[in-house]
């Protein structure tokens, strides 16, 4: 993804062709793999096929990876970006983590990360006052709580 792509279009018009992008390399894995396309002969058929079975999954990632573009060009560009998860046993705390079951609202003080089921992406910024680290979350990590199993 290129920023001279993402920054000058709508939504839309940047994500549709990495969907593509995306599903022709699948499609190339796949077939590398041994997959057989069940009689479709032409490349367009099967990448048809791709679309067909996965297009809302792989549409979600490009989805997530044209907002990682907008934030690392809008508001982190000279940061290092951390990757990052939340230890088992670890309290839920709404402002660091999501939960993966959706229901943010609903969870209990006390209850306890199982474990994380999607990475987070954040930046350590150091306060000019007092020198203190802070971490703003680009993408905050979801976990799978104790409550939802």
């Amino acid at each position: 993804m290129t920023r001279s792509r993402s920054k000058y279009s709508t939504p839309e018009e940047a994500e549709k062709p990495y969907i593509r992008w995306m599903v022709r390399r699948a499609l190339l894995v796949l077939l590398l793999a041994g997959w057989n396309p069940d009689g479709t002969t032409t490349w367009d058929a099967c990448v048809d096929t791709i679309m067909e079975k996965y297009g809302r999954r792989i549409r979600d990632i490009v989805k997530l990876m044209t907002r990682l573009d907008k934030a690392i060009g809008e508001s982190v560009v000279s940061k290092d970006i951390i990757v990052c998860t939340v230890a088992s046993g670890r309290q839920y705390d709404l402002r660091s983590m999501e939960n993966a079951g959706g229901l943010g609202e609903k969870v209990q003080p006390s209850d306890r990360v199982m474990c994380t089921s999607d990475l987070g992406l954040k930046v350590r910024e150091v306060s000019h006052d007092d020198g203190l680290e802070k971490d703003i979350y680009l993408l905050k990590p979801k976990v799978v709580l104790r409550s939802s199993l």
